[in-house]
């Protein structure tokens, strides 16, 4: 039987059920994460293959901002029966909607980008580090100095939180304030963390939950962990001055895979570091987590007879500023 190929605007909750379900180890195709996503205003599509009647493949996607400014969101990307009706799908969703960029991320996937994707084309790689949770974390491979770390935590009498409540969110957006200070004091380029909004929607729709470790009800470490129904997607997180000294967010991650391990999930994903920040990068590899590479892409889909007038509008205004003005006076 063969294979069709369609793109939903708006697809029913039905469509949107039998992708999760497609995808249960991916936090960013649950029914959940969509709700956060359209209560922000952003408009859902679904990306899917059908055989017959059945749904074979799929993905989720969001329009983002007005018609003729439109931004097209791939979270997570995920494989597809066959690519080259995807990319002439993809390329004539984009020209409907007008809709001139777009990003295709592979958050949770298990794949890099597809080649021959339409527009000009930018990809980057990136990092994911996937923990298992088949066993306590101190077997699964852990450093000695991390298992060192955890120790601490427990000999503190630290303990774990988790919560959803609009409080938690201001702790952990403190958490992630002070982390951040600390980078840009050691002369580190910094992501803006300064707005929580849709972090609160995710809460809302129950998408997210935040872990958080604590000692008398103050908090040291603070995690936002995006679930699905078999994986954990380590979304942000941030830890104290006084956390850092206390193996905090060490058994903070510790806590975290125990707790999705209890529940019967499979993966926690403790998502990627940037190459500059290589204290991350071994903060996530000395768990025991299996790095897996992978690509995000940016696409420019701006039509070339657009982008010519553009040019020339550009050219022309650039001339006009080259004018002399004259004073006035004769």
């Amino acid at each position: 039987m063969s294979l069709d190929f369609m793109t939903l605007v708006r697809p029913s909750w039905e469509v949107i059920r039998a992708i999760e379900r497609l995808h249960p180890g991916i936090a960013f195709h649950s029914a959940r994460y969509v709700a956060a996503k359209m209560s922000l205003g952003l408009t859902p599509l679904a990306m899917v293959f059908y055989e017959g009647q059945r749904l074979v493949a799929g993905s989720t996607a969001f329009l983002r901002g007005r018609r003729a400014a439109r931004h097209l969101e791939i979270p997570s990307l995920t494989p597809m029966p066959d690519w080259e009706q995807f990319r002439h799908g993809l390329s004539r969703v984009c020209r409907r909607e007008m809709a001139w960029k777009a990003t295709i991320d592979t958050y949770g996937a298990p794949l890099p980008v597809p080649s021959g994707l339409p527009g000009r084309v930018t990809k980057r790689p990136r990092l994911e580090h996937i923990l298992p949770l088949d066993d306590r974390i101190e077997r699964l491979g852990a450093t000695c100095a991390h298992r060192v770390q955890i120790k601490r935590a427990r000999c503190l009498g630290l303990s774990l939180v988790r919560s959803r409540e609009p409080e938690a969110l201001v702790r952990h957006a403190e958490a992630i304030t002070s982390s951040m200070l600390r980078r840009r004091l050691r002369g580190e380029s910094v992501p803006d963390y300064s707005d929580f909004t849709a972090e609160a929607a995710l809460l809302q729709s129950q998408a997210g939950e935040l872990f958080q470790i604590v000692d008398q009800n103050v908090v040291h470490a603070s995690a936002f962990v995006i679930t699905s129904a078999e994986a954990g997607y380590y979304h942000s997180a941030g830890v104290t001055s006084i956390g850092r000294h206390s193996g905090a967010s060490h058994y903070l991650v510790c806590q975290i895979s125990e707790a999705l391990r209890n529940e019967g999930m499979k993966v926690l994903n403790l998502g990627g570091a940037a190459p500059d920040n290589p204290g991350l990068l071994r903060f996530k590899e000395r768990f025991g987590a299996i790095a897996v590479p992978l690509e995000a892409a940016q696409l420019d889909l701006v039509p070339e007879f657009i982008r010519r007038s553009l040019d020339v509008l550009r050219g022309s205004a650039e001339w006009l500023r080259a004018i002399p003005r004259s004073s006035g006076r004769h």
